[in-house]
């Protein structure tokens, strides 16, 4: 086992703990300390002290516990007024160049009014030449040799916030991670630092008293002074499209498991159903309606069919029996007898025609009293339309109850569709899918717009560097103009000259090490997930982690354990590739991890951090028998945290190995 290891922690009065030592034997093959407690009795306080002494931070405190004081609460109820208590984490350390302590303490005093006052923290590191202990003049410098700040979170690693961070992994975190592993910020420091002198050098040309030159510097200083803010805005609206791309994200999860596109379609056919239904129901009613009127109506003929019927046909019986009399009136017969000519032209005065003349004035005494047969004739001739209006008015009664017939089995399937619908549809909140559905293109919305407002950012940025590149030439112009700015125009070259060179050996730098990240994390994440066939992992030129299956890149698709294996992957190939030799401490290290993968947990322990020294911070559920056994052999010491009997502060016990 190599590098820095961890040999104890002390804690005094620190949040659920008030006296703690805690002694680690990690050495040779058994690398690892399992610290095993229940929820709420200090695994991530334990977790929080660590970083707190090293880093000045708590990255693990619930909503809640950023309310509480940092000093042990049970602690200072019994504090009197007046008085102060200390609270304290000191961690041991053993490195290659010999023991360091860091200590940070901090002050908490009771004032008068019952209220507590804290004071800022206090750093120290103590380094032991030989027999002696010397305090280190800077201490952030010293800690930041064991591990930078920048990096804590690959050596300090919190299971589940590697986890939720690889869910949503960008290629900005990729190249943070990077950028904080090549250790390139002095060199970025010392480009924009160059930037800075070339102002004080344009400043110190202008003092010579050429307005021309003053004014070519001053307009060079307005033009970057843009550059600048439109880039701070560019930094502005890529935030917020990351925010709401983690939005659109932690809304798809709400309705992961919904197939929104056949719900949608569900729900469109269960509108239309529905519109269906009331229109058939509309329908229905206007037919039935119809129906009620018409038999009103027609009623009387209705009813009286069968008699109307028997009647005509005793009245068609005598009418081809030429026992009924025809349909004349009186008048007309009367017309012809008084005009006397018949209606066949013949002249009714003639002595000839007298036949005739005797048969019209018979069929005018018929007219003027009808008599049975009369009267039967007369009958005939209005009976017969209502025989055809009773035809009429059946035809349209039938034709209405077949409609309405139609209707009511329409009705019936329209209705057995709805239910087989609303079935499909199940138990799914329709309206929170569908208020899920407006916030996510709402944010999608927002998104576009970041977009467009960058896109014409990046094209102001392209005009004011043209601006700016047309305004240096002026300006190189006019420091040839005079001897004895030469050496200004010189000291301008050699910086920008070096901002370039330093520009190549950072890119080609980062470049480096992302080959080598890639390279590990392929290694890692291939024993990581035995089981299952992808790509191996690639994190390409725009820093872009990709892990395709089937054509597709799954980064983002990956189930929790797999996630979580390629976190651990990512940062075990970074702590390979950035030589630090820093202890690694785990907070719920099988977070989300299945059965399947834990036993290849173990193994990856085993064999990718074999060098360095692993504290475990686990519950019961994550330590079972079966974890146990496959990381027995490298285990050195195993801890329980437990609460005490009042149970306002936990305690450490040892079990013997």
């Amino acid at each position: 086992m190599k590098g820095v290891i961890i040999r104890e922690i002390e804690l005094l009065n620190y949040r659920l703990f008030r006296k703690a030592i805690i002694i680690f034997h990690a050495s040779g093959k058994q690398n690892i300390s399992v610290m095993q407690g229940l929820a709420g009795y200090g695994k991530s306080n334990l977790f929080n002290a660590i970083n707190w002494c090293f880093f000045n931070t708590e990255p693990h405190l619930k909503k809640d516990s950023k309310r509480l004081p940092i000093c042990n609460t049970g602690i200072l109820k019994g504090m009197k007024t007046g008085a102060s208590v200390e609270t304290k984490v000191s961690i041991l350390l053993e490195t290659e160049s010999g023991e360091k302590k860091i200590e940070r303490t901090i002050m908490t005093h009771k004032t008068a009014h019952g209220e507590n006052s804290t004071t800022s923290s206090t750093l120290s590191v103590m380094e032991r030449i030989g027999r002696e202990w010397k305090i280190a003049a800077y201490p952030e410098y010293t800690i930041s040799r064991i591990v930078p700040e920048g990096m804590r979170h690959f050596f300090f690693i919190d299971g589940e916030m590697l986890r939720q961070m690889f869910e949503n992994i960008s290629p900005d975190k990729i190249k943070t991670a990077i950028f904080d592993l090549s250790q390139v910020t002095l060199l970025q420091r010392a480009i924009d630092h160059l930037d800075s002198f070339i102002g004080i050098i344009r400043r110190e040309g202008g003092s010579g008293g050429d307005s021309n030159l003053q004014q070519a510097a001053d307009a060079l200083e307005l033009v970057e002074k843009r550059i600048k803010e439109l880039q701070e805005k560019i930094n502005s609206e890529e935030e917020e499209i990351k925010k709401a791309r983690a939005n659109v994200k932690k809304l798809d999860e709400q309705i992961a498991d919904v197939d929104v596109p056949a719900l949608q379609r569900f729900e469109d056919q269960r509108k239309s159903t529905d519109a269906a239904i009331v229109d058939n129901e509309n329908s229905l009613q206007e037919n039935k309606q119809e129906l009620r009127d018409l038999l009103f109506e027609g009623a009387p003929v209705v009813l009286l069919e069968d008699a109307i019927t028997q009647t005509l046909s005793i009245l068609n019986a005598l009418e081809k029996q030429n026992k009924l009399p025809p349909d004349y009136q009186a008048t007309f017969i009367k017309k012809l007898i008084d005009h006397g000519e018949c209606i066949c032209t013949a002249n009714l005065k003639d002595p000839k025609n007298k036949s005739k003349l005797e048969r019209l004035k018979k069929l005018l005494k018929e007219c003027d009293d009808p008599g049975f047969l009369g009267q039967a004739a007369d009958l005939l001739y209005k009976i017969s339309p209502l025989c055809r209006q009773s035809e009429k008015a059946m035809e349209k009664i039938k034709v209405l109850e077949n409609r309405v017939s139609e209707r009511d089995i329409k009705l019936i399937e329209l209705k057995k569709t709805l239910k087989e619908i609303e079935t499909k549809i199940g138990a799914i909140d329709v309206k929170k899918v569908k208020l899920i559905q407006e916030q996510r293109e709402q944010y999608r919305s927002v998104i576009d717009q970041c977009d467009a407002k960058i896109g014409s950012q990046k094209a102001e940025i392209d005009k004011a560097l043209f601006q700016k590149n047309e305004i240096e030439k002026q300006y190189r112009r006019l420091l040839d103009k005079q001897k004895r700015l030469k050496v200004i125009a010189d000291k301008i070259t050699a910086c920008k000259d070096a901002q370039a060179c330093l520009k190549l050996i950072m890119l080609k730098l980062m470049d480096e090490i992302r080959l080598e990240a890639e390279k590990n994390t392929r290694k890692y994440f291939a024993h990581l997930i035995s089981g299952k066939k992808f790509s191996p992992p690639q994190i390409d030129k725009t820093y872009n982690l990709i892990v395709e299956k089937d054509g597709y890149n799954a980064v983002t698709s990956l189930s929790a354990a797999e996630t979580l294996c390629m976190g651990y992957s990512f940062m075990a190939a970074l702590r390979e590739t950035s030589g630090f030799q820093a202890p690694i401490v785990i907070d719920t290290p099988l977070a989300k991890i299945s059965k399947e993968y834990r036993k290849n947990v173990a193994a990856w322990m085993k064999e990718a951090l074999k060098e360095a020294q692993i504290i475990l911070l686990v519950s019961d559920v994550e330590y079972t028998d079966e974890f146990k056994k496959a990381i027995d052999p490298i285990v050195a010491d195993e801890m329980m945290l437990k609460c005490c009997e009042k149970g306002n502060y936990s305690e450490v016990v040892k079990y013997a190995k």
